[in-house]
């Protein structure tokens, strides 16, 4: 069976090199995607940049300080979230 893509955050970026991952994030400028927040599907390169596979857009009302509780909870407690 194939690994589930982890949800990371951006401090968790240096860790996940070369590796697909799931980010949420705000747009601040530039935006194309017509809300305020998306999930950007895709791999972290050397920069620490994401080469996007896929986006959701999340809204324009998320909740980014839960939502990162959650992504801290997700790698301390690996087996509840598999």
């Amino acid at each position: 069976m194939e690994k589930p893509t982890p949800r990371i955050n951006s401090a968790m970026l240096p860790n996940y090199i070369n590796h697909s991952v799931r980010l949420v994030g705000k747009i601040v400028q530039h935006n194309t995607f017509g809300t305020k927040f998306v999930e950007i599907i895709g791999q972290v390169q050397p920069d620490r940049s994401l080469q996007e596979f896929s986006s959701c857009n999340m809204g324009d009302n998320f909740d980014m300080p839960t939502y990162n509780k959650l992504v801290e909870l997700s790698h301390r407690y690996k087996e509840l979230f598999e």
